[in-house]
């Protein structure tokens, strides 16, 4: 099963499933969600580059840092705001781009499986986004 169907299978089963939750509108923008700081003005400002980085770097290709963007993404830290359908989209383009790990498969199925259908159709269209503009 090439990584496509591995991912058309998954977002179908996942759509089929008990995910229920409505979705979370999100602006298309580019870069992660920055928000305000509630904690310590240091670790906020590190988180806030921690991301922006990652956002950079994964936006060239870089596997790990879009491993990382996605997690981000998907739990939010001091700075920047959790955006699920975001992190779904990166481990769209994630497992799409090579053959997945298992861990990829997981947590695609994990940070997808959080959305509801209108969700995981948002996610779906902007990973193409993400990848067209990858590759």
């Amino acid at each position: 099963m090439n990584s496509r169907t591995l991912v058309a299978s998954t977002i179908a089963f996942l759509i089929a499933g008990t995910a229920v939750a409505a979705p979370t509108p999100e602006p298309a923008a580019e870069s992660p969600h920055l928000s305000a700081c509630a904690g310590p003005k240091a670790a906020c400002a590190a988180n806030q580059a921690a991301a922006a980085r990652s956002w950079k770097m994964a936006m060239a290709g870089d596997r790990v840092a879009q491993r990382d963007l996605a997690a981000i993404l998907a739990r939010g830290a001091d700075g920047v705001a959790a955006a699920p359908v975001r992190a779904c989209a990166w481990r769209i383009v994630i497992a799409e781009a090579r053959g997945p790990s298992g861990a990829d498969v997981a947590n695609l199925r994990a940070d997808c499986g959080r959305l509801g259908a209108a969700g995981q159709a948002d996610a779906e269209r902007l990973a193409r986004a993400i990848a067209a503009r990858i590759g």
